[in-house]
């Protein structure tokens, strides 16, 4: 399995070999969900569909650095936003998508095949079933 590492140059991430920042699997976040939990008070941010920023549970990041977390909230709750020093008055600009699959493609091709071989040997596996019905 591939480490990830914060890439600053895309604001993305990088799959790598080793475990450079030793960080967990961030998911992308886009204006929606900042909007929704109230992200929009404290950030300048466009109203774009690529990925603003990542999280890591309730936890944010931007170009490798903690700038909020949200905690509580529910369906008639907001949620209590604490922004970090690193995230005040911040102006976000969007992850480029493009580049950091470009950076990333090596691994992305290895995961690829890996993905083939596996649906291959599953499929050789199984076919003979498929056959006797």
């Amino acid at each position: 399995m591939y480490k990830l590492a914060w890439d600053l140059d895309t604001r993305g991430i990088l799959l790598t070999e080793e475990n450079i920042n030793n960080i967990f699997p961030p998911r992308p976040v886009f204006y929606e969900e900042l909007d929704l939990l109230g992200f929009d008070k404290f950030w300048q941010y466009p109203k774009v569909e690529e990925p603003l920023l990542w999280a890591i549970g309730r936890r944010y990041y931007y170009e490798g650095k903690l700038v909020g977390e949200a905690s509580g909230g529910g369906i008639f709750e907001s949620p209590q936003i604490k922004v970090t020093k690193e995230g005040e008055n911040l102006t976000i600009k969007p992850v480029d998508i493009k580049k950091m699959v470009t950076k990333n493609q090596e691994f992305l091709n290895i995961l690829i095949n890996e993905a083939i071989d596996f649906i291959a040997d599953v499929y050789d596996k199984y076919k003979k079933r498929l056959t006797n019905l």
